[in-house]
């Protein structure tokens, strides 16, 4: 590729950059914009964390010896 195509590409890349960043805060601004929710309901978060033990109170060798 010659250096006035990968100039041409580096311009084009910036320009659709700078467009998505715009259009992602006017959907922000609007309220469309939230990302991903959350994997388990508050319901699930309790049930886990009821089933799990803390971390580190398992040491490799009593993980070993369970059954």
């Amino acid at each position: 590729m010659s250096p006035a195509w990968a100039k041409v590409s580096e311009f084009e890349s910036e320009l659709i950059r700078s467009r998505t960043r715009e259009g992602m805060a006017v959907a922000r601004e609007e309220g469309r914009l939230r990302g991903c929710g959350p994997k388990l309901s508050s319901a699930q978060e309790i049930a886990w964390s009821n089933c799990t033990p803390p971390a580190g109170t398992r040491s490799r060798s009593t993980i070993t010896q369970l059954p």
